[in-house]
């Protein structure tokens, strides 16, 4: 692929196939060319949004998403400073991801669209019923004491693998807290040994997609963020998902500058296009 020109793009495909006898064809400003590979072949045309974002929405029809507002109702997560409050924050970027998805062309479901609680494992379950090809939780972190507040900062997406760094462990005990509240340390540990790996890599995928374009997006705006980076938990809200699915931490509430920045609604809007962004990614590359 080549600019040629200021008004021209030159396209060169290489195909061992013969179709050049086919006819292209023209749909408004989408050039369709026949490259016929087996029976169930099909073209996808893409096409381009208002804000120039790539949305492929002939494809996106096939992929269903299902977004988890972490916390909610009796389990109002982690809080700092009286008004932050992990469980709104969280909602108001699963809303806006929603919208920001459907409007790409996903069919899209939400495990809670209001403040109401539900149980960690139901959550993977309506995902699963759902029939999703994508599950995404959505969370915000905390500092483990408030002397520490100003050390623990960053964007965090974590995949369901045994946890490897304490700091893991320490995010994904503060997840799982409502889950184990009455169960001792055996009967955690029983419960999390039956995590399936099938979907290990593919999450692994999908994290990094996410991240990548959720720190790119608020970096354009708000300046340095902290890349927390893409690592392994044992989060309850992941176990049993029979699809890629991924927990995402919008930031630190607890953080000075990154509570600040959770409580602003622009904030919250570009954290949801960088994960809408994400998923069009990996979907697109699967």
């Amino acid at each position: 692929m080549a600019q040629n020109s200021p008004e021209k793009l030159r396209v060169v495909i290489i195909s061992k196939e013969k179709f050049l006898d086919r006819k292209h064809s023209y749909a408004g400003k989408v050039l369709a060319i026949p490259l016929i590979s087996g029976k169930n072949a099909t073209v996808i045309t893409e096409e381009k949004t208002t804000n120039n974002n790539t949305t492929y929405s002939s494809k996106n029809k096939k992929y269903t998403v299902v977004i988890d507002a972490g916390h909610g109702g009796r389990d109002g997560g982690a809080s700092c400073c009286g008004n932050k409050k992990e469980k709104k924050v969280v909602l108001s970027v699963a809303k806006k991801l929603e919208k920001k998805l459907q409007d790409k062309g996903y069919k899209v479901y939400m495990t809670r669209s209001s403040d109401s609680f539900v149980k960690l494992p139901k959550r993977t379950e309506f995902a699963n019923k759902k029939k999703a090809d994508i599950f995404v939780s959505i969370h915000a972190n905390a500092a483990p004491k408030k002397s520490l507040r100003n050390a623990f900062k960053g964007i965090e997406i974590y995949y369901l693998s045994p946890a490897k760094t304490q700091r893991a462990k320490e995010a994904a005990a503060k997840e799982n807290s409502v889950m184990f509240e009455d169960k001792d340390y055996y009967t955690k540990n029983a419960y999390l040994s039956l995590i399936s790996r099938e979907k290990i890599v593919e999450s692994h995928k999908l994290g990094i997609d996410v991240s990548n374009q959720m720190l790119s997006n608020v970096r354009k705006h708000f300046g340095s963020v902290e890349d927390g980076g893409v690592k392994t938990a044992n989060f309850w809200v992941l176990v049993g998902a029979q699809m890629p699915a991924i927990l995402v931490e919008t930031g630190y509430i607890t953080h000075p500058k990154e509570g600040r920045n959770l409580m602003n609604n622009y904030y919250r809007s570009l954290l949801a296009q960088g994960i809408a962004d994400g998923i069009g990614r990996y979907l697109k590359n699967k």
